[in-house]
């Protein structure tokens, strides 16, 4: 990884290569266990600077990842805005793009994410986000092309610890795509080290799933969902939490 400071604005140049079981240092007595479901290189430019105005900050990003398990490559461009608004308001913006290679030379993908957040001066200091992400899927009428968006490096729990196993039916664990979904969050900070949050999510899908009758339905909704999770910050070293999570599911599935 190589990087550039130049004033405000930064600029990075990454080569990232993540094989599917580990050739760069082996753990002993490994026994062949897979970090992924196949071989992935990718390489990209990252810039951040204040946005326009100088107010805020701005991302630019442009990257191409291969994959050898279809043999194509995914260009993604891309671009945030982060700005504080008056009133302790704040405000973010995101907005990527992906032109998938052969053996889909036509296919467009796309995701997106906008959210609000208000902050409280009172005790407890609360704040309460609004928020929106979209994530395009594949549309099963389109055969020979995928229009889904492709997480690239963010194989974890963004949204939820439990349900990236759900999604495990889909393309794979942790594989965010096809979704489209409404956040509403409220967060307080009770006692200094203590924060917690109460998050609702109403989860849907831009396109069925059409396989495995046993699991999914006819419907693009995912379901309902409503989290709860507490952390605890005992030092400088050691932290904490908890989450409950519940989920309603939706027609998407049977």
């Amino acid at each position: 990884v190589a990087s550039k400071v130049s004033g405000p604005s930064r600029l990075d140049f990454m080569i990232l290569s993540a094989p599917s079981h580990d050739h760069y240092l082996p753990p002993i007595h490994d026994r062949h266990k897979a970090l992924i479901e196949w071989d992935e290189t990718a390489m990209g430019l990252y810039w951040t600077g204040p946005g326009p105005g100088k107010a805020g900050t701005a991302d630019l990003y442009a990257f191409v990842k291969s994959e050898n398990h279809e043999r194509r490559l995914i260009p993604t461009l891309g671009g945030r805005l982060v700005r504080e608004l008056p009133q302790h308001v704040s405000a973010k913006v995101e907005l990527a793009a992906q032109f998938p290679g052969a053996p889909e030379p036509d296919a467009v993908a796309w995701g997106g994410q906008a959210s609000v957040t208000r902050a409280f001066a009172c005790a407890m200091q609360p704040s309460l986000l609004l928020g929106y992400t979209g994530l395009s899927g594949d549309n099963p009428r389109t055969t020979l092309e995928n229009e889904g968006w492709d997480p690239l490096f963010s194989r974890y729990p963004r949204w939820s610890e439990l349900y990236i196993c759900t999604l495990a039916s889909e393309r794979g664990p942790a594989y965010w795509t096809n979704l489209s979904m409404w956040q509403a969050e409220l967060k307080a900070t009770p006692l200094a080290r203590l924060d917690v949050r109460a998050t609702y999510y109403r989860m849907g899908a831009f396109h069925r799933f059409p396989s495995e009758a046993a699991i999914y339905g006819h419907g693009t909704h995912r379901g309902d969902m409503v989290q709860g999770r507490v952390d605890y910050k005992l030092n400088d070293s050691w932290r904490g939490h908890v989450v409950g999570e519940w989920m309603a599911p939706g027609d998407l599935y049977a």
